[in-house]
């Protein structure tokens, strides 16, 4: 078979910078919109059609991981479980990956899709939150000193194609307390005159308020005694 002349062909190849990565990678998984810089590089390509045919087929095998062996990818040895922590104390939410090999971890804020870490790396200006890991195979993600606003979802990450995550739930409890402020004080009264007294309280879960008499006596309200 007659061969065709060599031919030539420009590509244009991104060259990424860690930070570049970092980039992309999070506009890829959190739905941020901003732009890699590449550098153009123009190639002389000299290859029969055979040869062609057989230099992309060589590519494509050492660059496309086998999406059909499940071996090959990374995989969540356990859930993420959710946690209830009480306001002021420390938080910690793990993720536990198998096979990892070159992939990367990130957690992500999930309600305000913020990227907190990145592998080896705090991206957060939160100065409350930190990384740890060990063996190339757990990340924990620590929260110090939680307020109500870490309260939700919070995704551990892998940068597989398509992407791989699991969620956990951080559930913030607030202990119940009076508001002095909006609560009634002592009065004094004419019997039989009607009177309002007023419990303000806070809390998360929302408390339940319930009234008793001091002495322990029980109250009479509306010709019941309760």
């Amino acid at each position: 078979m007659e061969e065709e002349p060599p031919r030539q062909r420009c590509h244009h190849h991104r060259h990424r910078s860690v930070g570049s990565w970092f980039r992309s990678w999070s506009a890829r998984n959190v739905g941020i919109t901003m732009r890699v810089a590449g550098v153009l590089v123009c190639t002389l390509l000299a290859f029969t059609t055979v040869g062609l045919a057989k230099a992309k087929q060589t590519r494509a095998h050492e660059s496309v991981p086998d999406f059909d062996n499940e071996a090959n990818f990374p995989r969540f040895a356990e859930p993420i479980p959710n946690i209830t922590v009480t306001i002021g104390r420390d938080a910690l939410l793990a993720c536990v990956v198998e096979n990892l090999k070159g992939y990367k971890v990130a957690w992500v804020r999930v309600d305000t899709q913020t990227i907190l870490s990145i592998h080896h790396n705090v991206i957060t200006q939160n100065p409350r939150i930190s990384l740890t890991y060990n063996d190339h195979r757990s990340w924990y993600l620590h929260i110090r000193e939680v307020e109500e606003s870490d309260r939700g979802w919070y995704m551990c990450q892998v940068n597989t194609d398509p992407m791989r995550s699991r969620k956990g739930y951080l559930q913030v409890v607030v202990p119940p307390a009076i508001v002095e402020s909006m609560t009634s004080n002592d009065m004094v009264v004419r019997e039989g005159t009607n009177v309002s007294l007023t419990c303000k309280a806070k809390g998360f879960p929302e408390p339940y308020v319930m009234w008793r008499r001091e002495d322990g006596d029980e109250m009479a309200i509306g010709g019941e005694n309760v």
